[in-house]
């Protein structure tokens, strides 16, 4: 079991896939989670590789169901960050990490 804070912080499937996933997947190996499955493997290369957003679509489909069937991860908990800010409090963003981000943020009278 590991408590482990990741998002889809780029937004691409292959950041998740690619690392928990792929039996060479960093966080596969690093979480010793161990999956090994040479068509979820191919399916990996195949959506991260393409260049037709349809074919991807197709590929992450389709391993979206290879892996709800083998079950190599099990998400238990899911981290919700909430920030509370006052109204004259003027574009404060949350960045990729759920931190916010004080870069253009200002207050406002």
């Amino acid at each position: 079991m590991t408590l482990s804070p990741y998002t889809l912080m780029t937004g691409d499937p292959d950041f998740y896939f690619g690392q928990w996933i792929d039996s060479k997947g960093q966080m596969n190996k690093a979480r010793g989670i161990g999956y090994s499955n040479s068509e979820a493997d191919r399916l990996v290369a195949e959506a991260a590789t393409g260049k037709d957003m349809a074919a991807r679509q197709k590929a992450y489909k389709e391993l979206e169901k290879l892996v709800a069937e083998d079950v190599p991860v099990a998400p238990i908990y899911n981290d919700v960050c909430i920030y509370a800010m006052k109204k004259n409090v003027k574009d404060l963003k949350i960045d990729p990490f759920f931190k916010p981000s004080l870069e253009k943020a200002y207050i406002t009278k």
